[in-house]
């Protein structure tokens, strides 16, 4: 009876997990794909897994397409290239060439026909001008993003834009309408079971209530974080969450296992190759080691993070290194670049009375107003969960006859 149970058991886990690898896709799969259309399909849902894994392969991908497009001159395969050329560029800090190549994607697609990936390109085209200081085309891309992706039939589409509106708003001062659009983003990913969102919606509250002073509930948000980031599979929020958990130990006064995660977290970020998050990490080991004074081993952490932002345009980013440097670092004065900075900042999230009003009216008339199904009340998982539920009774039913007849 033992060895029933074991082969029970792993039915079970091999039927629980078939949704999960029917959904992967291989490099060679690629490769071996005949029809262009399946072909584009793979090849988007590898750079999904590359941008959360290994960046580098996004430009290998990219090669790819570019090297199809001369062979038989589809234009949708330029239209792919594009979009990984934007996703890579992206992710490593290249902000100007991310856009370029975006924006070059965009001019080649149909938006009526590729509403899904038209709506990510506009999210990502949202995150290279939040990260260079420029909120008020950053929630332009933002809002075109909702708009669009209203129409695909992919739901995530509808509130892509979200998370990162929730960060321009916050960012300009309007912590009110940013903290609803992060809400909603939060709420919509729990509808849909996407782990990464929402381990990205966490993160984020979890830092602005920790600037807001209230470290009990920060400290939730990112305890939240951390149980999604260990769900989604992903190195990169694998990373994230080695970060929360040493924000986590860190208010806890659990300072050597502060310091462990948040050491950890810098290699693998490294190793995965997203720059934005390498920045983050240098500036919280600075911050680390000033908090258990040992002010000259942060300012050198600080300073990497200084130099980098800078060498990137992540325009925030170098202010509030550069803030810290002033405070804690006796070898310059950086007031009048933190002025100059501040003032660019300034006027580049400038956002009018105009898009506030019609953000809060997108808000107000998202899916969560109009009839919404969830895809596990939609029924998309229902027969997987009968699957697993049949298999082992038919496999117990089928050996107890078995032995009866022997």
């Amino acid at each position: 009876m033992k060895d029933f149970y074991k082969k029970l058991t792993l039915i079970v886990v091999l039927f629980s997990f078939m949704p999960e690898a029917a959904s992967q896709v291989s490099y060679n799969e690629l490769l071996r794909e005949t029809d262009y259309e399946l072909k584009v399909e793979k090849g988007l849902l590898l750079c999904n897994i590359y941008m959360r894994n290994d960046i580098d392969s996004i430009r290998v991908l990219s090669r790819y397409f570019a090297q199809l497009y001369r062979s038989n001159k589809k234009s949708i395969y330029k239209f792919t290239g594009q979009k990984l050329d934007g996703s890579y560029f992206l992710r490593k800090g290249e902000l100007e060439l991310a856009r370029k190549s975006l924006n070059g994607a965009l001019n080649i697609t149909q938006y009526d026909e590729t509403e899904h990936t038209v709506s990510e390109i506009f999210v990502e085209i949202g995150n290279s001008y939040f990260l260079s200081g420029e909120g008020r085309l950053a929630i332009e891309s933002y809002l075109l993003s909702m708009d669009i992706g209203e129409e695909s039939q992919d739901l995530t589409s509808h509130y892509n834009g979200m998370l990162g509106l929730a960060k321009v708003y916050c960012s300009v001062g309007d912590t009110i309408l940013g903290l609803q659009f992060a809400e909603s983003f939060i709420s919509n990913a729990l509808d849909d079971d996407k782990y990464e969102a929402l381990a990205d919606g966490y993160a984020f509250l979890g830092m602005i209530y920790f600037d807001l002073g209230e470290a009990y509930k920060a400290k939730n948000y990112y305890k939240q974080s951390l149980y999604y980031s260990k769900m989604s599979g992903s190195r990169l929020h694998l990373a994230h969450a080695f970060n929360n958990r040493a924000i986590i130990d860190y208010q806890s006064n659990q300072l050597d296992s502060s310091y462990f995660y948040f050491n950890k977290s810098l290699g693998l970020r490294k190793s995965i190759g997203n720059t934005k998050s390498v920045v983050e990490s240098y500036f919280n080991l600075g911050s680390y080691f000033i908090g258990i004074e040992q002010v000259d081993v942060g300012v050198k952490y600080i300073d990497s993070s200084r130099v980098l932002s800078n060498k990137l345009g992540f325009l925030q980013d170098e202010i509030d290194a550069l803030e810290m440097l002033d405070l804690y670092s006796d070898s310059n004065s950086w007031s009048v670049r933190i002025d100059e900075l501040k003032t660019k900042l300034d006027e580049q999230n400038k956002v009018s009375d105009g898009i506030k009003s019609l953000s809060a009216k997108i808000l107000g008339s998202s899916r969560n107003n109009r009839t919404y199904i969830s895809p596990r009340k939609r029924g998309e998982f229902l027969p997987w969960i009968i699957i697993s539920l049949i298999v082992p009774f038919l496999v117990l039913t089928f050996l107890q006859i078995q032995k009866r007849l022997v």
